[in-house]
């Protein structure tokens, strides 16, 4: 039997949002009549998935529902243990379950086409199960169980190198700020190496270095290089012109 301008009862999915919290999952699951079959707070540990996942089973026992599909943002690493405990009790049980993770801004943009007037976990679960029903779902690039730790740590070293990359651009800017002469002259050595960091943090101003003798800052210049410089003389001359520069730019 079938309803016209419906799908046939027995082609029905039952479409669950799981909106992921550090202590819970809450579950909002409809069917293609926007019916809602599930609605529950489970907590967010193995023991809670399985509790969701024994909810969904015996809502599955429904003459008119077929298979469930689930879905759930990429949200910190908190979707990555909740898809897994779905995925084996789903295969041991032989469940007919499928997951797919989303992307945040997907929903977000989802709910504001939708004009969600506010955010709960349950409103935001209800969206996830809505979007789900609306089908165009992204295309999922599984990843092998030993690829997946790998990926996990890649991402993650990257992410502290474009921090990295970040702070020293800004430590850039406000050694430029102190000494843009200093900073843009080609004979300096590397901003944060250790003779530039002497040169910096040996007086509250650079000018203060002006009120060295020669011989004393080529003295500074060959300890805070370790002796590496080749030609402590001329970097010292160097170094007093561009801070003399400096100083009449500031005059």
């Amino acid at each position: 039997m079938s309803i016209p301008g419906l799908l046939p009862v027995e082609c029905i999915t039952l479409y669950v949002g799981l909106e992921l919290a550090q202590q819970t999952l809450v579950c909002r699951a409809l069917d293609w009549h926007r019916h809602e079959r599930v609605r529950c707070t489970v907590p967010n540990r193995p023991s809670g998935v399985a509790q969701l996942v024994t909810r969904l089973d015996r809502t599955l026992q429904a003459p008119d529902l077929t298979d469930v599909l689930v879905g759930m943002e990429a949200t910190n690493q908190y979707w990555l243990p909740v898809q897994e405990a779905l995925d084996r009790l789903a295969k041991a049980r032989g469940l007919p379950l499928a997951v797919v993770v989303l992307n945040p801004r997907t929903v977000h943009l989802h709910k504001a086409c939708h004009q969600v007037p506010q955010k709960t976990d349950a409103l935001d679960a209800l969206a996830i199960a809505q979007y789900l029903r609306g089908g165009e779902l992204p295309v999922q690039q599984p990843v092998a169980p030993r690829y997946l730790a790998l990926r996990q740590l890649t991402r993650y070293r990257k992410r502290l190198m474009d921090l990295c990359v970040q702070e020293k651009n800004r430590c850039l800017g406000f050694m430029f700020r102190k000494g843009s002469g200093l900073r843009q002259d080609p004979i300096v050595v590397h901003a944060f190496a250790a003779t530039n960091r002497g040169l910096y943090t040996a007086t509250d101003a650079l000018n203060d270095l002006l009120d060295w003798s020669p011989e004393e800052l080529v003295t500074q210049l060959t300890t805070w290089s370790r002796g590496h410089l080749t030609d402590p003389q001329t970097t010292a001359e160097v170094v007093r012109a561009a801070i003399q520069e400096i100083g009449r730019a500031h005059v």
